[in-house]
């Protein structure tokens, strides 16, 4: 039996980002490949680019007709999150996370996307926001 998996939104802009202080600012994702085929009980890996350094990484999983379903968060560079067939690493110096599904199955098809945030906050902005 074949297997699809999907990326949502190959290419998308998140935006507005609520800060504190109201700042706001737009990071680019990129998620590669658009599209994922392959055999059952392989190894299928999906990558998350983002334009901007980012606080954190959430992964999704969205099944044909219902909502996206949280995977897992990942909130430090390096950081690896393991769970029964998946494996997701944040590569924050590279602006990428990867989302490893191991040993996929045709239960796995579906469309796959990430959400990243940042919360970057300059001291002077702060200052200025306080009136100081």
């Amino acid at each position: 039996m074949g297997l699809l998996l999907r990326l949502l939104g190959a290419s998308y802009v998140l935006s507005p980002f609520a800060l504190p202080i109201g700042v706001s600012c737009q990071i680019k994702v990129d998620q590669s490949p658009p599209s994922l085929s392959g055999s059952e009980g392989k190894i299928s890996t999906l990558i998350c680019n983002y334009s901007s350094t980012v606080s954190y990484v959430q992964w999704y999983r969205q099944f044909p007709g219902e909502s996206p379903a949280f995977l897992l968060s990942l909130y430090q560079d390096g950081n690896v999150t393991r769970m029964p067939n998946f494996i997701a690493e944040l590569l924050g110096m590279e602006r990428r996370s990867h989302l490893r599904i191991d040993g996929s199955q045709l239960s796995d098809s579906a469309n796959y996307f990430c959400a990243v945030a940042s919360w970057h906050l300059e001291r002077n902005e702060e200052r200025n926001s306080m009136g100081l």
